[in-house]
């Protein structure tokens, strides 16, 4: 089992961020999108329970859809 590859970090602001990771859950492989925060007192930043974890075999789907959005998003198709 793999350990966890951290791929991209989107700043949201001071004290959190989404990040976007390839992890193992239950023995299977997963994209983790989750929003990591900096609790009060902290200088150590933590998952929050806001995100998304999608088995590495739906994620392809997911992906689609997410370009599919960008596409619109730039045509101003909203």
């Amino acid at each position: 089992m793999g350990k966890r590859i951290e791929l991209s970090e989107i700043p949201k602001s001071g004290r959190a961020s989404i990040r976007i990771a390839l992890d193992h859950f239950k023995g299977r492989k997963v994209v983790d999108i989750r929003l990591w925060f900096l609790p009060k007192g902290s200088d150590t930043f933590v998952p929050s329970q806001k995100g998304i974890t999608v088995d590495a075999n739906q994620f392809l789907h997911l992906a689609d859809a997410i370009n599919v959005a960008s596409i619109r998003l730039i045509a101003n198709d909203l």
